[in-house]
């Protein structure tokens, strides 16, 4: 009885399941159980000679049977195989359950359907077709031979029962329209279900396909403006004397854009074992130049070097990529790899550390140049050195015409001292010579007449000789180039952005020296830039004032401003601040800015000229 009662009980837990089931296939299952209970109720409730106990262990092994049947139909109905020896099984048994209580006129006829039903739905319909066919001649054979009238014969019995047969036909064929409708539903909701999954993959692709797309797009226009902001800041530096400037500008730019902790510019010096320029983080001066020797071995080693490398140097990884046009090679560029992981040792076959004992030149073998792709993180850096050569490229090429223009200009002035000057002075001295050789023999009045000429022309020499000094001298060229240059750019700015911008330009630009100018336009260029792109201002004024001890610069604008002290606080100060606020204290001036959210900002810079430099300085 125990054993019994757990399996029912596992039985009724199974029966929960059929919630999983299709829609037409829970129906048959209700059907199932429903009918059961009705013709059980019949079956006991009608008159029979059959003892209690025999109808109530029919009942019982029935439902037991109708548990596990069912059961055994959820877990299999994938299976067509199983499908079809169940219902041949369980055909055969209620089969002899109808004929032996009452065939054709049996209460449980109606439960028989239940097999019908279910190869109508999990079958091919034939099946259901013969399981009743074979229903309805096991119940009329069994009742013709089991209980027997003589007053009816078979075919009376037939026309007597027609209305139950033409129901199970009618039921049997309602459910295998249902269930090719529901099947068909089905399929239509499965499509609909797979394509509403993969619009729902494909909306989540493109959701992170914009975010990343945004994400880009913001990397790239931030990259953008630090890029225009870096062309503002070297196109000024191609001087011999800016190299220092040219150079910490790159690595700051180097460490923004790569979003390193470190990085590095390093180029030979002229001469052999000359000096070179390195631009690091701070460190002690004794790794400055042990660092600095590292990278001249470095610099013969990757001559032929074109991608990227990663080395060890004292210990630390790094990358390290050339610098280089066409035709030279400049520089090394580089920054750390400690987010790539390399900070420690590297791993054999990835990166070759540059430490004694090894030789240089087998250590090269060790290197591994890294490719780089256009979503690479070295793209920044190889875009860097691109921009650096053609920047030290353009450099070479303009001292190299100033060199040209000098020699040029060295032949013009040879070539007008040689006509003129040196013409009439080699006359004068030629008539001195004839006059100290002639004079005791001539008249008083000849010797005053030689003398007179003489006189004449050594005054046209030495006007000739004032005239050419006046044309080399920039003091009295016609043009004010730096104020040429500001009206050229800001004209520019105003047709550009359609903003209001005035220019007042006062005092002698030509008592700065000529390192202070390309500083004015440059902090000018870059105040102007950033009220523009971050400030976004309608209005600028600029003023520029040439006083008799230095000069001062205004920068104003309308735009919204931000919080200085909260900027400096959080070390958040940008490349282009920082940029005007070296450049004027390279040349020991003072750098100021007034702002706040909503209300402007105003750059102010006072430079003084060398001869009072003395005790002045200072900055934000």
């Amino acid at each position: 009885m125990i054993s019994v009662s757990g399996h029912l009980d596992s039985a009724k837990l199974r029966l929960l399941r059929l919630r999983e089931l299709r829609g037409e296939e829970r129906i048959i299952y209700l059907y199932r159980f429903v009918s059961f209970g009705l013709t059980s109720c019949v079956f006991l409730l009608k008159d029979s000679t059959d003892p209690r106990l025999y109808q109530w262990g029919v009942v019982t092994v029935l439902f037991a049977e109708s548990l596990f049947v069912s059961d055994m139909y959820r877990r299999n109905r994938l299976n067509k195989v199983v499908i079809q020896m169940i219902i041949l099984i369980e055909t055969l048994g209620i089969a002899a359950l109808v004929a032996f209580t009452g065939g054709i006129e049996s209460p449980f006829i109606w439960f028989a359907v239940s097999p019908v039903l279910i190869a109508a739905t999990l079958l091919n319909p034939y099946y259901s077709w013969a399981n009743l066919v074979f229903y309805l001649l096991c119940a009329i054979c069994s009742y013709e031979w089991l209980y027997p009238k003589p007053h009816l014969s078979i075919w009376g019995l037939l026309r007597q029962n027609l209305d139950v047969m033409l129901i199970l036909v009618l039921l049997t064929l309602a459910v295998q329209l249902y269930s090719a409708y529901a099947s068909q539903a089905t399929q239509k909701a499965r499509q609909l279900r797979a394509q509403q999954d993969e619009l729902q993959r494909t909306n989540h692709a493109l959701e992170q396909a914009n975010q990343e797309l945004a994400v880009t797009s913001a990397r790239e226009r931030a990259s953008m403006q630090e890029m225009i902001s870096l062309y503002q800041a070297v196109q000024e530096v191609t001087s011999e004397d800016d190299v220092n400037a040219l150079a910490q500008i790159f690595a700051d730019y180097t460490t923004e854009l790569t979003h390193r902790q470190k990085s590095f510019i390093w180029m030979p010096g002229d001469g052999e074992g000359g000096s070179a320029i390195l631009k690091t983080c701070p460190q002690s001066d004794a790794s400055q130049q042990a660092f600095s020797l590292e990278l001249e071995r470095l610099w013969g080693l990757l001559q032929d070097c074109r991608e990227p490398t990663k080395v060890t140097l004292l210990g630390n990884g790094y990358v390290v990529t050339m610098v280089r046009s066409s035709s030279t090679r400049f520089a090394l560029l580089g920054h750390d790899a400690s987010m790539d992981g390399d900070n420690a040792s590297p791993p054999d076959g990835n990166l070759q550390g540059l430490q004694p004992p090894a030789s240089w030149r087998d250590r090269l073998q060790g290197l591994q140049p890294l490719r780089s792709s256009s979503r690479d993180p070295l793209q920044p850096l190889l875009v860097l050195a691109e921009l650096c050569g053609v920047i030290l490229e353009r450099r070479k090429l303009e001292k190299a015409a100033q060199r040209l223009l000098v020699s040029e200009e060295q032949n013009r002035i040879a070539g007008e001292m040689h006509d003129n000057v040196s013409q009439r002075l080699f006359s004068v001295v030629y008539a001195l010579h004839a006059l100290n050789k002639s004079w005791p023999n001539l008249p008083p009045e000849d010797v005053k007449s030689q003398l007179a000429v003489i006189t004449e022309t050594a005054q046209a020499a030495t006007q000739e000789f004032r005239r050419t000094i006046y044309h080399l001298s920039s003091r009295h060229q016609p043009e004010n180039l730096l104020r040429h240059r500001l009206l050229e750019y800001l004209d520019e700015v105003r047709d550009l952005n359609g903003i209001d911008l005035d220019l007042d330009f006062s005092g002698d630009e030509q008592a700065a020296t000529p390192d202070m100018k390309p500083i004015i336009y440059r902090v000018v260029a870059e105040a102007v830039g950033n009220a523009i792109r971050h400030g976004q201002c309608t209005r600028l004024r600029v003023e520029v004032r040439f006083g008799e001890t230095g000069v001062q610069l205004r920068v104003e604008d309308n735009g919204c401003g931000f919080n200085p002290v909260v900027l400096l606080r959080c070390n958040v100060v940008g490349l282009g601040l920082q940029n005007m606020k070296s450049l004027v204290q390279t040349h020991a001036g003072r750098f100021d800015i007034e702002s706040a959210v909503g209300k402007g900002t105003l750059v102010k810079v006072e430079m003084k000229y060398p001869q009072y430099q003395v005790g002045f300085g200072g900055a934000m």
